[in-house]
């Protein structure tokens, strides 16, 4: 038998355990808030950056330190992309999400309480730092429930998911929805 022979009966077989797999209640739920951790960070930064002028006006603060504030959010985001996914794996990915939605919610809420710059400054870095760890860990929260998939077929680097994999753990689920 040739191996094109054996690899196409093997289809129907490999066609059979995908139906047989489908998205279970605990996977819907986890995609779910997944999802809704997406959704609050796209709405973290389309509130922030729909509110710079108001903030530049409310505080005098200049063009030079809106941009710093803007680079102190990205090196939050920078640690938190580092730091929380190890907290994650140390407590939970649940809880580790639950802890960078928490941290990015209040902290976005904090900008809106700022006095001045410096506050503003801090609350920044501090979202940067929830929203910084959600993302690397949405999709390896999504993964483990993604059916049809073993653990080995992850492209997962030892440090985490790699850019192309944020997207593939979304298009499993949405692939074995029925």
């Amino acid at each position: 038998m040739s191996s094109a022979t054996a690899s196409s009966d093997d289809v129907p077989h490999q066609a059979a355990r995908v139906d047989s797999e489908r998205m279970t209640r605990d996977a819907w739920m986890i995609l779910a808030f997944v999802c809704g951790a997406w959704i609050f960070d796209a709405a973290d930064s389309t509130i922030y950056s729909l509110t710079i002028p108001s903030i530049k006006d409310e505080f005098h603060i200049s063009l030079a330190a809106m941009g710093w504030i803007g680079t102190v959010f990205m090196g939050g985001a920078a640690l938190g992309s580092f730091l929380m996914p190890y907290i994650a794996e140390r407590f939970g990915r649940r809880w580790g999400m639950a802890g960078c939605i928490g941290i990015y919610s209040v902290f976005t809420g904090a900008v809106g309480l700022a006095w001045g710059a410096v506050s503003v400054g801090i609350a920044r870095l501090m979202t940067g730092l929830g929203t910084g760890g959600e993302r690397p860990i949405s999709p390896t929260s999504c993964r483990p429930c993604s059916p049809g998939l073993k653990p080995r077929e992850s492209r997962s680097s030892e440090n985490g998911p790699t850019v192309p994999e944020c997207g593939n753990a979304s298009w499993a689920f949405i692939a074995r929805a029925p």
